[in-house]
């Protein structure tokens, strides 16, 4: 399922590229000092892809029996994933 949601949801970023470089350096070292200036306490919150979560519970054994969309902003996707064990 690798529709126009998933793209919403979050880049699949691989370790090692730039990509992943420019996400570690908006992410932890930008985001925390614009926080500390502003007097905000930082929190991290990082996107995932669908298929990035997909294929880390197949290759565990487990099962995406429902997957839903909990966005409260039309332009932000989040998704909650109910998953059983493998046995």
């Amino acid at each position: 399922n690798t529709g126009f949601l998933s793209t919403l949801i979050g880049p699949l970023v691989r370790p090692g590229t730039l990509a992943s470089l420019l996400y570690t350096v908006r992410r932890e070292h930008l985001r925390r000092f614009w926080k500390r200036i502003r007097g905000r306490i930082p929190y991290e919150m990082h996107f995932v892809a669908e298929s990035q979560v997909l294929d880390v519970v197949q290759s565990s054994g487990g099962t995406v029996v429902d997957t839903v969309d909990v966005s409260r902003l039309q332009n932000r996707g989040s998704l909650r994933f109910s998953v059983t064990k493998g046995s």
